[in-house]
């Protein structure tokens, strides 16, 4: 009886990573295809997607550009707050370094997600990697289907929430591999964090 559960559960989870946003919502969304690219907030786009009240949903690069400081692959789908101007989450085409961190990219399956004022929220590492002394994991499929694998920072850039890489002391807590390990915007371990 475990195994229908589970398996209901990880084909749930599926279902609601490929379902679009918009689809859930039930919110209307127009799309308009350019050939050839057209300009769209500074991006080259293929494609536009707008919400019912004229905001912009989405834009679909058509080629590689700039986004927050960042060189986007081309493919890649970048998704836009209610204002229509701020980006909230870009779905990378492929893999693709932002500052140090090599994150993955394919289509829908990994989200890399902003916060407001543009610094990066949520990623998921191609690599393993050491921030700020703290050894971090990659993520890995499996991992992110149990939820153990994104990695997190504060608006501030400070690093939120890790997966360890390696076993390690931190700040007189000891933590092993595969153990997470939280942070508060001033870079210290919270043992009680509250995660959004």
């Amino acid at each position: 009886m475990m195994m229908k559960h589970s398996s209901f559960a990880l084909i749930l989870l599926v279902v609601l990573l490929v379902l679009p946003a918009q689809a859930r919502n039930k919110e209307k969304i127009r799309t308009e295809t350019f050939d050839p690219p057209h300009e769209v907030l500074g991006l080259m786009a293929s494609s536009a997607r707008y919400r019912e009240a004229g905001t912009l949903y989405r834009v679909d690069l058509a080629e590689a550009d700039t986004l927050l400081n960042w060189m986007i692959p081309a493919k890649s789908m970048v998704h836009f707050r209610e204002d229509g101007v701020t980006p909230k989450y870009v779905f990378l085409s492929s893999k693709t370094r932002l500052d140090s961190l090599l994150v993955h990219g394919s289509g829908h399956n990994w989200m890399t997600t902003f916060h407001p004022n543009g610094r990066l929220k949520t990623v998921w590492l191609a690599e393993d990697i050491v921030i700020d002394g703290i050894p971090i994991r990659k993520a890995t499929f499996w991992r992110a289907v149990r939820s153990r694998a994104a990695t997190r920072f504060h608006d501030n850039g400070q690093l939120k929430l890790a997966w360890l890489s390696r076993d390690i002391e931190i700040q007189g807590h000891a933590f092993k591999k595969g153990d997470w390990v939280a942070f508060d915007k001033e870079g210290n371990v919270d043992l009680d964090p509250i995660i959004d």
